[in-house]
């Protein structure tokens, strides 16, 4: 019987150590492994009639416990080190099973005879029910042999593991990361919804990022560091591995690695088509508005809602093409299908450009006079329906949609007409004046009332909170407006929060998910965002709008002194101008009042719906409504069947779902690349060929630098700070606290009038549009530099 340390040449010896403790040792040398110990598979043999109250046997395993944790002591310099009892069965962790947890862990164990205890748990674990049954299944007869490792714990504050291969399409060129917040024992145990990244191993770029909580487990600085480690020890063994590790502060400590023994086969992303000839249509991923996977009726929700709206606008403006979408495992696909000839689609384009462009010129009095007051009685219906039992709710449900779809067609009636005559103002603007046609977006920023709004009562909400010393200090951690009454001068402040929730609480949303709460539902998004603001007091956005409509003025005039001796080209210009400027605002103002309220009011309704189901037994908890799909909510409310056996395995396929990386295109590849506009074009991107120059649209004017900090979501906007650069994909109007904040935008997606574009502008910051690839190639933290009047990002201070 032997105690061994972990980096002593007999620890090495996976015959009597096991493979966990014997690969740990062995690696001890080159990365930071926690100290510890090890008793080999002898003292099981020896010493494991202890298990059945042989006191001999229990004695003689307390001494050589009592002299192998004196020694570990001494090495970590505490004499009440806590330790991690680990199993290190001889076969586990090799290179055909691995025995993922099939033998026991126990963690954070303190004193002798807790460790004892400890040992004990593992060597039973060797005949549990488990354990017994995986080594049946791949036809183990051998009696187990079971070493342990006695470890230093580590205090981790955040823990992943790594597989150095992608697990699901067996892809060897990425890797893909699991982490979660403190301790990795339910992230190996599977029963934590971890944070997960896929990063390219070529050049460490992250292409895919899942964040579930309400920050990030870790940074972006700490995946690549866990990555780079897969790499390495992938290297060293020459073979895929599953890294699992942890970081303690700034160090990252390996705990286990071991070789991937089920590997799948490269894994296709299938689609079962739903109709003949689907197959034959090029399906374009939606990935500027719903870039992540989403759950059943969330993905119908899309096709009943945006999808509607844009096909049945094609039959009102043009040309003759439907506009399909499809749900493919949780990602939205969209297919446009012409009905004309391609010889005759040019001049139909032409003709549906000249309709939207005659609508936008009475979108200004349509909208206050007609689709606003018709949308808010949808809201009001929403709110006002009926919901008390199955009758009434299936009554309420089969009358909602309608009313989404009628939302949604309005929605397509102003947007595309909007920039459809921004463009004409703008590309007017250049072949008059000779200057860029996105400078034209300044003749009318600073006119989006709702949003100036919006964005000053924020910034008044954050000067009275910093007035308030004892609300300043503890708003960020405030998670419910209750707790205020508590502190000195809260009661105040909790009734503005009211007040500003009571007027702008029905955004919030950070994207387009309908599972997403908005402040009002949600505060503590709200109660963070106040926190920054906070922390830094900026401009004033009245100041702000000031100089911006002082801008557009100015050009106004510079641009009618240019053409002065032109009365026909002067007159033309005149007349665009007046029409943009009497509804180029809902160019934004249509994301707040039908978009995020919309998400808003759906989402209140469906969880009252689903409030039904739970309660008549249908659904364990409201939230499991968004895996059925319409028509299964719809069964339910009529029957009353129960649906949680679908929901459980609806919520395993689509954590499957969520972690594949979905292709652009499905079906027939595109015949040729489709024109794009770099003014209008929302999904519009430009290829990047310079790692440290990015190239863009140049969307916003002005020069802005600082830290990259890369958003994807909610889970971001903490870290965000004053003076950061917004590296995001896109954007909505529920992100106006960080475009208070940023010092400019970059945007992956859109063009000149793309959200992200046009909220530059509004809130007078640099930004590039259509960069592609800055959320994968740009750093957290690294400084860059944003020219956008040259559409240019350039890296400054590299932290790859």
């Amino acid at each position: 019987m032997q105690t061994l340390f972990l980096g002593d040449p007999a620890s090495a010896d996976a015959g009597q150590v096991g493979a966990k403790a014997a690969t740990l040792s062995r690696l001890t040398a080159r990365y930071r492994v926690p100290a510890g110990f090890c008793l080999d598979a002898t003292t099981y043999e020896t010493l494991g009639p202890g298990l059945a109250g042989d006191a001999g046997a229990v004695a003689m395993l307390r001494s050589l416990v009592q002299d192998g944790y004196a020694e570990l002591c001494r090495r970590t310099g505490r004499p009440d080190t806590a330790v991690a009892v680990r199993s290190s069965a001889i076969g586990e962790d090799g290179g055909e099973t691995s025995f993922a947890g099939q033998h026991e862990t126990i963690l954070d164990v303190r004193g002798i005879e807790a460790i004892v205890h400890a040992v004990h748990a593992c060597w039973r674990s060797a005949d549990s029910e488990r354990a017994v049954a995986y080594r049946t299944k791949h036809g183990i007869t051998e009696r187990p042999r079971v070493g342990v490792l006695v470890q230093e714990m580590v205090p981790a504050d955040a823990a992943a593991i790594a597989f150095s291969v992608d697990p699901l399409s067996g892809d060897r060129g990425t890797l893909v990361i699991d982490c979660g917040s403190g301790l990795g024992e339910a992230l190996a145990a599977g029963t934590v919804t971890p944070d997960t990244y896929a990063v390219r191993k070529s050049d460490l770029a992250i292409v895919k990022r899942t964040v579930t909580g309400e920050r990030p487990a870790l940074t972006d600085l700490q995946v690549r560091e866990v990555a780079r480690l897969a790499i390495a020890l992938e290297t060293e063994t020459g073979a895929p591995v599953d890294v699992e590790c942890a970081f303690a502060g700034d160090a990252l400590f390996l705990l286990q690695s071991r070789p991937i023994t089920t590997l799948a086969a490269p894994a296709a992303f299938t689609v079962d088509w739903e109709e003949p000839g689907d197959a034959a249509l090029t399906w374009t991923r939606e990935d500027v508005h719903m870039d992540e996977c989403r759950p059943a009726l969330a993905a119908d929700f899309v096709i009943q809602a945006p999808a509607f709206g844009l096909d049945r606008a094609n039959l009102v403006f043009g040309p003759p093409a439907r506009v399909r979408y499809r749900s493919v495992h949780g990602y939205l696909y969209a297919a446009r299908v012409p009905e004309a000839t391609a010889a005759e689609m040019p001049a139909l384009e032409a003709t549906a450009l000249r309709r939207r462009r005659e609508a936008a010129r009475t979108l200004g009095p349509d909208w206050t006079s007609r689709y606003l007051p018709a949308v808010l009685a949808h809201f009001e219906w929403m709110k006002a329906a009926r919901i008390s039992d199955r009758e009434s709710a299936r009554a309420a449900w089969d009358s909602f949609w309608p009313r989404i779809n009628d939302i949604w067609l309005i929605h397509m009636l102003i947007v595309p007409p909007v920039y459809s005559l921004l463009e004409e103002l703008a590309t007017l603007y250049a072949s008059l004046t000779g200057r860029p046609a996105t400078d034209a977006a300044t003749f009318v920023q600073g006119r989006a009332e709702t949003l100036q709004d919006l964005q000053q009562r924020l910034h008044d909400l954050a000067a009275t909170i910093r007035t308030t010393p004892s609300v300043a200090g503890a708003i960020g951690s405030i998670r419910s407006l209750r707790e205020l009454d508590a502190l000195a001068g809260g009661p105040p402040v909790r009734a503005a929060i009211a007040a500003f929730l009571e007027r702008h609480g029905d955004v919030g949303q950070p994207g387009f998910a309908i599972e997403s709460p908005a402040w009002a539902d949600k505060p503590r998004q709200l109660m963070l965002e106040l926190a920054r603001l906070v922390r830094s007091a900026g401009e004033s956005p009245s100041v702000r709008r000031s100089r911006l409509l002082a801008d557009g003025d100015a050009l106004e005039a510079r641009t009618r002194a240019d053409l002065r001796d032109r009365p026909d080209d002067l007159s033309r210009f005149d007349e665009v101008l007046a029409a943009a400027r009497a509804c180029g605002a809902l160019s934004e103002e249509h994301n707040y009042w039908i978009d995020r309220r919309c998400q808003a009011y759906a989402r209140r309704f469906i969880l009252r719906v689903a409030a039904v189901l739970v309660r008549d037994g249908s659904l364990a908890v409201t939230e499991d409504i968004y895996h059925l799909h319409i028509s299964e909510v719809t069964d339910a409310l009529v029957s009353g069947k129960d649906q949680r056996e679908l929901i459980a395995l609806r919520r395993r396929q689509y954590e499957l779902d969520r972690r594949l990386r979905p292709p652009r295109y499905l079906g027939a590849p595109p015949a040729a690349p489709a024109p794009t506009s770099a003014i209008r074009d929302l999904s519009y991107r430009v290829e990047q060929t310079d790692r440290d120059l990015l190239r863009g649209v140049a969307a916003s004017p002005g020069r802005g630098s600082g830290p990259v900090r890369l958003v994807s979501g909610p889970a971001d906007f903490e870290r965000f700070e004053r003076g950061d650069v917004l590296v995001c994909r896109s954007t909505t109007v529920s992100w106006v606290p960080l475009f208070n904040m940023a010092s400019a935008i970059v945007a992956d997606v859109g063009g000149a009038l793309s959200h992200a574009a046009l909220v530059a502008r509004e809130f007078g910051i640099p930004a590039v549009c259509g960069t592609n690839t800055a959320l994968e190639t740009l750093v957290d933290g690294e400084i860059v530099e944003v020219d956008g009047s040259a559409g240019t990002v350039r890296r400054i201070a590299s932290m790859v």
